[in-house]
């Protein structure tokens, strides 16, 4: 039987050798790996071949007892054993013959399930990723968190998917009102939550653009950074919501670099030459 396991192990020598011994110990035959490294710890996912009689549970005690946290498990197939670039680029190929499977091609690839518009409840979930793939806005889901080298993955591959699908990205109506006009004004302590809300919105590409960095979340600290430190921050709000956040840091006297992050359904639409 085989077996997918994601679990978080201490990022130090011999975790993962000391889970590797369990499961030799208990007959159990690693046969995949991958490697995501965090800031608070490793992220693996493997592929494993237990013994006949074994139970979801019984895999889920073995990684505990060696250590790892967060686990999750699920059977697979030998299709879990299939090299991960190779999944990608069998996913573009059949992109190209029907665009329309991108949701669920891009689902596959992560282990995730494609959130449809009458489905758009994630508070069920541990985490969500979004990324705008040329017409289509995917929304994928899962229990176990997307890791900062997946949601890098998945912005590579809407990149190049968007260019098989060869026509501009389509965004979702922003859930602030896109009827309003934009007020831009300098940004205060009282724009944090706006700013983690917006953030939480904006698709995964980008974010990666804004941060050059796949951030998964934004938290309090960094929101209140970003909007206080360094030359200040400007943000055009509408009503009570915040969609774009300029932050200006002072590189020397006279230079300065601005940083610039606009939600998705408010790109194109003028404000960043405001």
């Amino acid at each position: 039987m085989l077996w997918r396991v994601r679990t978080t192990l201490p990022d130090r020598p011999g975790s993962l050798a000391a889970l590797a011994r369990h499961c030799g110990e208990r007959s159990v035959n690693i046969l995949g790996l991958q490697i995501f490294p965090g800031v608070s710890g490793v992220t693996d996912e493997l592929v494993l071949r237990a013994p006949s009689a074994w139970r979801l549970a019984d895999v889920a005690a073995l990684v505990e007892d060696a250590g790892g946290r967060h686990v999750s498990v699920a059977a697979c197939t030998e299709h879990a054993l299939v090299d991960g670039p190779i999944q990608y680029l069998h996913a573009l190929r059949r992109l190209a013959d029907d665009p329309a499977t991108v949701a669920a091609l891009l689902g596959r690839l992560l282990d995730a399930e494609p959130v449809g518009a009458a489905d758009a409840d994630l508070d069920a979930v541990s985490d969500h990723l979004r990324v705008a793939v040329g017409p289509h806005r995917v929304t994928l889901r899962r229990t176990a968190p997307f890791t900062a080298t997946e949601h890098a993955r998945a912005v590579a591959f809407a990149e190049v998917a968007g260019e098989l699908v060869g026509t501009p990205p389509a965004y979702d109506v922003p859930s602030a009102d896109p009827e309003g006009t934009p007020e831009v004004r300098l940004a205060t302590y009282a724009d944090t939550p706006a700013l983690m809300r917006m953030h939480d919105r904006c698709s995964a590409d980008t974010v990666y653009k804004r941060y050059a960095t796949p951030l998964t979340r934004l938290d309090e600290r960094m929101a209140r950074r970003l909007l206080l430190s360094g030359g200040g921050a400007l943000v055009a709000g509408v009503g009570d919501e915040v969609v774009d956040a300029a932050t200006v840091y002072v590189v020397e006297a006279g230079l300065a670099e601005v940083a610039l992050v606009v939600e998705d359904g408010w790109q194109r639409r003028g404000l960043g030459s405001r």
